[in-house]
């Protein structure tokens, strides 16, 4: 009984070595006329997915006249496209030429740092609100993850999140400080028109069906309803488009969104697969793809093969920069969630080491994300950030008492007892302090060296 128990684990294990040999050898026998046709299918969606990206820029940035949504086309996608999936110099021409239009007009440094801080509050005050609204939920504890990972998946990263907050910009808007020049807005105008010829010679040249390729008006029409602040209504609309979007990966990801925060998720899960199965990999850096894999992710985080879900957070960290910091929490947290602190720990020093540290800066995000990121920490991550919070003035007793509450985690209280300065130069800001007493010391005298 015990061999046959052996031997039909060893056969389960051996299953999908065979599985990968016979995919791999049966890859090396695909007739040559056939793989001919995947790599002509395989061009003709480059050219397309190039052509619709490039008018796609130049109708966000001519529709929002923001100088703001004019650096992010430049630097998030026009400057961002993948060279070696480019199949056609024309195309590559178009982008030398439309680069050197709009340099002139893209934000500062110092006004880039900013909209950068900005975007660290909003993070922010999204995890603040998510969690006050879970206050009273009784697996916080037992489950810290799932609340901070919608959180800082509907925040989403900084070329998101800028347009779906674009009210709490508002006064720079205000006072025309972003409004792109009009020398540059005709240019983009006259660039459109030579894209339109542009378009026209590579979809004869590549035999593209003209229904492919997006027009002015339909980008006119597609970029209004994503600002459509009705959710379902959004939806419906998206839904209604289909037709003349069914190659362009970016719309599968916004109707996929809608339908997820609506509760539709097989919806969201059809759409997020078809992105991920017409994505041609045209930017080197693509956000569109980071998020799809984040919102899939949330979508299956329980019953997925943890290799599966693994794909699609090597899929976020591949598509993320050091500065899109809120990707890369959201995979350390799943990484955590999924009980593997070695990899939750190196991307949590990846923030730390860069210097973002919004996630930990104040008592709120201590309280929100705090749990979640100490729970199954690293040694070395856990002392980084108690670190951190001990330095941290707008930091008090109160708050650290509060997380080894959540947490039972002794060595929170040694970090107390070593800390002797911090002890005793807090007390005064614990909301539970008197002039004669330390709060540490209302708990024990020993977390107080100067505690009677």
């Amino acid at each position: 009984m015990q061999m046959q128990i052996i031997q039909r684990k060893f056969f389960m294990g051996l299953r999908p070595v065979i599985m990968l040999i016979y995919i791999l050898v049966s890859g090396l026998f695909i007739p040559g006329e056939i793989r001919a046709d995947l790599d002509e299918d395989r061009t003709k969606l480059q050219v397309l997915q190039s052509l619709n990206l490039i008018a796609v820029s130049l109708t966000h940035i001519l529709t929002y006249n923001d100088k703001v949504v004019l650096d992010q086309e430049y630097n998030t996608i026009i400057n961002n496209l993948n060279l070696g999936n480019i199949p056609d110099a024309d195309i590559i021409a178009l982008l030398q030429e439309l680069m050197d239009l709009l340099t002139n007009s893209k934000i500062q440094d110092h006004e880039r740092e900013y909209l950068l801080t900005r975007f660290d509050k909003n993070v922010q005050t999204e995890l603040k609100n998510r969690m006050r609204s879970r206050i009273f939920d009784t697996d916080l504890v037992l489950n810290p993850y799932a609340g901070i990972l919608k959180s800082v998946l509907y925040t989403g990263s900084f070329y998101f999140n800028y347009r779906s907050q674009m009210d709490s910009y508002a006064k720079e808007k205000e006072e025309g400080k972003w409004e792109i020049e009009a020398k540059t807005m005709q240019g983009v105008n006259n660039f459109y028109k030579k894209l339109l010829k542009y378009s026209w010679d590579l979809m004869r040249r590549y035999d593209l069906p003209d229904e492919w390729r997006l027009n002015e008006k339909q980008l006119r029409d597609y970029t209004d309803i994503l600002k459509e602040p009705d959710l379902e209504r959004r939806y419906r609309k998206l839904e209604r488009i289909e037709t003349s979007f069914l190659k362009f990966p970016p719309y599968w990801y916004y109707r996929g969104q809608a339908a997820q925060e609506i509760g539709n998720n097989k919806e969201a899960m059809d759409c997020f697969n078809q992105f991920q199965q017409i994505h041609q990999k045209i930017l080197r850096k693509d956000p569109y793809a980071a998020s799809v894999a984040m919102c899939k992710t949330m979508l299956k985080a329980e019953q997925s093969d943890p290799a599966v879900l693994k794909n699609d957070l090597e899929l976020i960290l591949a598509n993320s920069e050091d500065a899109d910091w809120g990707n890369i929490l959201f995979a350390a947290l799943q990484y955590g969630r999924m009980e593997d602190p070695d990899t939750a720990g190196k991307l949590i020093l990846r923030n730390l080491d860069n210097g973002h540290t919004a996630f930990i800066d104040s008592p709120d995000m201590i309280r929100a994300v705090g749990p979640a990121l100490l729970l199954n920490a690293r040694p070395d991550v856990f002392n980084r950030i108690m670190d951190m919070v001990m330095e941290n003035d707008k930091v008090n007793n109160y708050d650290l008492l509060w997380l080894y509450g959540e947490l039972r985690n002794s060595d929170i209280l040694k970090k107390f007892s070593l800390n002797s300065t911090a002890c005793c130069c807090k007390w005064r800001t614990s909301p539970f302090s008197t002039p004669s007493m330390c709060l540490r010391a209302t708990i024990s005298p020993f977390f107080c060296p100067r505690a009677g």
